[in-house]
């Protein structure tokens, strides 16, 4: 295929060209509309143009890895008309029933795992807790702490009594 495209651009344009070299432009401008349609579909994006937007999205109109047929917003569902490139819109309220469900079908899951767990600790300690070892320069340290404690709250209560 590539050597009868290549063969005809050097007919037509009187230019010497290689099948290698009109394949990698194709695969060039192929790659270029994909990052185009990309950019110009995020939020906060700059639109950006194409030189062979026309062309291209002739080529790739139907295709759905470059034109999905649902394009899910954070506010509503854009659909893909069967007949025509026309989007429409659902709001996502609509679908506010069915996601509740999800959401409190994958809570019961949560829930149910949790207490899995739970039931699991209670009858199979794995381990228990070290006390902490009180030394007396722990002790020290603790009451030191307490003091500071108690008088910055004497501070603050004579501060604003």
């Amino acid at each position: 295929m590539w050597k009868l495209i290549a063969h005809e651009i050097s007919n037509l344009y009187k230019i010497t060209i290689g099948p290698e070299k009109c394949e990698n432009k194709w695969k060039v401008v192929d790659r270029s509309y994909k990052k185009f349609v990309d950019n110009n579909r995020k939020t906060g994006r700059g639109r950006k143009k194409f030189e062979f937007e026309a062309e291209l999205d002739i080529i790739y109109g139907k295709k759905e890895n470059i034109m999905p047929r649902i394009l899910l917003t954070s506010t509503q569902v854009l659909r893909k008309a069967q007949s025509s490139s026309e989007t429409h819109s659902t709001p996502l309220e609509s679908f506010e029933p069915a996601i509740k469900n999800l959401i409190s079908v994958e809570e019961t899951a949560l829930e149910a795992e949790t207490r899995n767990v739970a039931l699991h600790q209670t009858q199979n300690p794995s381990r228990k807790r070290s006390k902490r070892n009180i030394t007396p320069a722990y002790k020290k340290q603790n009451e030191i702490l307490i003091d500071i404690k108690n008088d910055l709250k004497n501070h603050y209560t004579e501060k604003t009594g």
